[in-house]
């Protein structure tokens, strides 16, 4: 009876070493990632490779190229947990996106709370950039086109300043005689959300 014993322990042994050796996150609590800072939260996701951009953050489309900052090409795999293609902008296509033209640009430390990425989508005669927001769970809180640029005529442009708790859209439109923009300022709700404040700022003509 005895080898018996011993083997039976040791297999106790090896299963709790293997158990202890499964990727966590931070801590050995699994309830940490409930209360932990997100942008300090290792989650063994496609979230721990991205680039952090510094507050505040100006985002845009390059005149020059009509391009990001950086374009990090997604997976099929990778589009799908991100959910870029369930966003109304893109669900209400009626023709199918190729999955070239999805691409990360970089993470932004905007709560502790919530994970915020800007990624951008290239059309076939258009470039934009959207902030999206995710929970704990990487579900879509809510989301926000902050860049956008026309690879033809660059008739319209939409650039962005993006802070804690607030961002600026810059609209511009060179269609007309004048050259029109328009300033949009939202708050950045604890839970993610945005929100237009009522009372729209024009800037300057050129």
């Amino acid at each position: 009876m005895r080898p018996i014993a011993l083997l039976l322990a040791l297999s106790l042994l090896a299963a709790c070493s293997s158990n202890s050796e499964k990727p966590m996150t931070n801590g050995s609590n699994p309830e940490d990632s409930l209360t932990a800072d997100l942008n300090t939260l290792v989650t063994h996701t496609l979230f721990d490779s991205i680039p952090v951009e510094k507050l505040p953050y100006t985002d845009s489309i390059c005149i020059s190229n009509s391009k990001p900052l950086r374009q990090i090409k997604l997976s099929p795999s990778q589009i799908a947990f991100l959910k870029l293609r369930d966003i109304r902008e893109f669900s209400e296509y009626y023709w199918p996106q190729p999955d070239s033209a999805f691409s990360l640009v970089c993470r932004l430390p905007l709560s502790k709370d919530f994970y915020s990425i800007i990624f951008n989508y290239e059309g076939q005669n258009e470039s934009m950039n959207f902030l999206i927001q995710y929970d704990r769970e990487f579900r879509v809180i809510d989301y926000l086109e902050v860049s956008y640029d026309e690879w033809v005529e660059s008739a319209q442009r939409t650039t962005a300043t993006i802070d804690q708790g607030k961002l600026s859209l810059l609209i511009s439109n060179f269609m007309n005689e004048e050259a029109s923009r328009h300033i949009y300022n939202y708050s950045i709700s604890d839970e993610g959300f945005f929100r237009e404040i009522p009372g729209q700022a024009t800037a300057s003509s050129k």
